[in-house]
């Protein structure tokens, strides 16, 4: 239960009787007395520990799940940027620091198979680009993807993904479903909520981008997909 409501009314009722008790001007002390000093105190005081909290929980947020890191607009737009011309083909034209993975791959028979180890989808979105030549090797390279919640970056998106080139295989999987929870603090100047857990459904914002692998196959080579990831496959 969130008790972010209570405590700006507890320090309402306390203000209130503690200015009620300094206006008496009898001389019949009651049993319980708030001095005026307190009563200014404990709102300013307040105050002060809501503004301390808030500038924390915004420059280092802390989460069980993952680790969250504050990321400027700017970044966001190059990032998209670059996700846009390789999803257009233009590969050379991507700036490498986004490419977190690059290998090269032989094949016998001039076969390939794309698969996943799993039943359903897969956590990457695949482009194959076909260039001219009779070679048996594959260039790859993985393309990192991102996620995006409320201003704030979810670091390690990508480790669960695994790809296991195998002989002629590329199998891709991921280590199991993730849940993600940012929580911040937050308030509108009348209530307080101390803590506030937003989901990955239902965060105020929330941008993601597949990690990329990026395949350049010559036209040699008979690449074969498996039907379930077939519709996560673009081919140029």
């Amino acid at each position: 239960m969130n008790f972010g409501f209570f405590i700006p009314l507890l320090l309402i009722i306390l203000l209130t009787y503690g200015l009620v008790q300094v206006s008496k001007r009898n001389k019949t002390r009651p049993k319980f007395r708030i001095s005026r000093k307190m009563s200014l105190f404990i709102p300013i005081g307040y105050m002060v520990v809501l503004v301390i909290a808030t500038v924390i929980i915004y420059v280092i947020p802390v989460n069980k799940e993952s680790e969250y890191q504050p990321v400027e607009q700017s970044s966001v737009d190059m990032y998209n940027d670059n996700y846009t011309l390789l999803h257009e083909g233009k590969l050379d034209e991507v700036n490498p620091t986004f490419i977190i993975r690059e290998w090269h791959q032989g094949v016998t028979d001039q076969k390939l198979l794309i698969k996943t180890q799993t039943l359903g989808g897969i956590p990457v979105s695949i482009i194959i680009e076909r260039i001219p030549g009779n070679s048996d090797i594959i260039d790859s390279f993985l393309f990192e993807g991102k996620l995006i919640m409320d201003d704030f970056e979810v670091k390690g998106y990508n480790d669960d993904v695994i790809i296991s080139p195998n002989a002629n295989e590329i199998i891709i999987w991921d280590k199991g479903v993730r849940s993600f929870k940012l929580a911040y603090f937050q308030y509108d100047m009348i209530m307080t909520q101390f803590t506030s857990g937003r989901s990955y459904d239902n965060n105020h914002s929330t941008a993601e981008w597949q990690p990329t692998l990026y395949l350049k196959v010559p036209e040699s080579i008979e690449v074969t997909i498996d039907e379930s990831i077939k519709e996560q496959v673009i081919e140029l």
